[in-house]
Parts: structure tokens; sequence; C-alpha cells
């Protein structure tokens, strides 16, 4: 319960609000990024999601 007040206060602040006004701007830059060949990328699959 505490947790979640301390989270609820927090949720408003200046930069959570700039980064959701920023988030598709941002998904949109990254959408078509691929990750270096040479980088080990550990990948979770669900069941669900398949």
């Amino acid at each position: 319960m505490v947790f979640r007040i301390l989270s609820m206060d927090f949720i408003n602040n200046k930069t959570v609000m700039n980064e959701l006004d920023c988030m598709e701007s941002n998904l949109d830059i990254v959408r078509e990024m691929k990750f270096p060949n040479n980088m080990p990328i550990l990948q979770f699959i669900s069941r669900d999601n398949c």
C-alpha cells in the first residue's frame, strides 16, 4: 500500500509527463533500429504473444 501511494505521488512529475508527451516520436525514431550483430540479446517469448 505504501509503495502504491508513493508511486502515485511521483507519477505526474515533470520528467514523466515529458516522456509521455514524447513517447510517440521516440518510438518512431527507434522502430527501425536494429541491434548490432555482435551484441548478445536475450529474448523472452511467451505463449501469449506468439
